[in-house]
């Protein structure tokens, strides 16, 4: 089996893939997305296995109220943005493999991989500043005045830390290494903010997680899920239990 050709310039076959993918996307977040996000809860710990929950949504209309606010604009545009980057490439590599082109078209594959960087080069800068950078107080003087000092110091640190990555390149380079342990290696130092944060995250929240499950498979309400389970809830949180 031959390499797929890389197709430059215009081509009417890139046309299917674009329209299917935003397609998809548009259909995936109007109407998946905010099924997914009913019953969207907020656990506050407030002593040893105990947690004060609040339930944020309960309809969709909740869900389409709470991505439509303000604060969560630049959070929904990352993550469209990565949506439909990765269906632009899911839907070039389907229209290659059913025949409809002869290979991949750069032009597509180079927006897709935009769509998809910028917004995970945004994800790096903000979870390193979360983590440097010194939170600000609750007061609306205190945001107010920090707001455009924080905002530039995120871009800062963002800026620096992909320098860093490039400059580890450069070294790679330098040695005896190949090109794909480049692009990985830069990859991995670009990104690793993000990973660092989302594992922090996903640890705290894991003993949380392992105790509510193990009492929906036992068949009791969990202070996530304060409602006996039926079957198919047991069966999931069985599975959830036994895989942590």
């Amino acid at each position: 089996m031959t390499s797929p050709s890389i197709i430059e310039g215009y081509s009417s076959d890139m046309v299917f893939p674009l329209l299917f993918a935003f397609l998809t996307a548009w259909f995936f977040w109007h109407n998946v997305v905010p099924r997914q996000l009913i019953g969207l809860q907020v656990a506050f710990p407030t002593g040893e296995r105990n947690y004060e929950v609040h339930q944020v949504t309960s309809s969709v209309d909740d869900v389409r109220m709470l991505l439509s606010r303000k604060g969560t604009r630049f959070g929904v545009v990352s993550y469209l943005m990565a949506l439909s980057g990765s269906l632009v490439l899911l839907f070039e590599f389907l229209n290659f493999r059913a025949g409809g082109s002869d290979g991949y078209h750069a032009a597509s594959v180079g927006f897709a991989l935009i769509l998809i960087i910028l917004p995970a080069i945004v994800s790096t800068g903000t979870s390193l500043g979360a983590q440097v950078i010194r939170p600000i107080g609750v007061s609306r003087a205190s945001l107010q005045s920090n707001s455009t000092l924080r905002n530039m110091s995120y871009v800062a640190l963002s800026i620096a830390w992909l320098l860093l990555a490039v400059g580890v390149g450069f070294v790679l380079s330098a040695g005896e290494f190949s090109q794909t342990t480049q692009y990985s290696m830069i990859a991995l130092v670009a990104f690793s903010p993000a990973v660092l944060a989302y594992g922090r995250i996903l640890g705290s929240s894991w003993h949380a997680l392992k105790q509510s499950s193990e009492q929906i498979a036992k068949g009791g309400a969990s202070p996530f899920h304060n409602h006996l389970p039926n079957a198919r809830q047991q069966f999931i949180a069985q599975v959830v239990h036994v895989n942590l």
